[in-house]
This record gives structure tokens, C-alpha cells and sequence, in this order.
């Protein structure tokens, strides 16, 4: 049978101190990278989403002046 004596909370201690160690040394670094990553991700989303609205307009304007300029060469056409 296992009998739980100093070693066990030793064990625990080193487990914890690792655990704080790591969240300082590595946990934290990285979470701060996905955070910068994220941040940019999304900004780029939002430059993307405003730009595909200014593609748009600017494809809507297009097909006005197309339209408009082929009513006019049909005036300019007839007789």
C-alpha cells in the first residue's frame, strides 16, 4: 500500500514552482504572441471587409456609367 509521507508534498512543491516557472518562461510569452497575432488578424479582417465595400461601390459606379454610356451611344445611333 503507498503511504504518503514528506516526499509527496515535496513532489507537490516542485510540481507547483515547475508550473509557475513555466507560466513565467514560456505560457505567458507565447499567450502574448497569440494575443499581438490576433489583434492583427483581426485588424486585417476589418481592412479586408472595407475594402470589398469600396470594391463594390466602385463596381456598382462601373456598371452606371456603362449603362449610361450605352444609352447614350444608342441616341447618338439612331437616325
Amino acid at each position: 500500500m503507498i503511504m504518503p509521507d514528506y516526499t509527496l508534498f515535496l513532489q507537490l512543491a516542485n510540481f507547483l514552482f515547475l508550473l509557475f516557472i513555466l507560466n513565467i518562461l514560456l505560457y505567458r510569452p507565447v499567450r502574448q504572441i497569440l494575443g499581438k497575432r490576433k489583434a492583427e488578424v483581426d485588424g486585417l479582417q476589418h481592412s479586408v471587409s472595407e475594402l470589398e465595400g469600396k470594391a463594390s461601390r466602385f463596381a456598382g459606379e462601373l456598371e452606371e456609367s456603362k449603362a449610361k454610356r450605352e444609352k447614350r451611344d444608342m441616341r447618338i445611333r439612331k437616325p
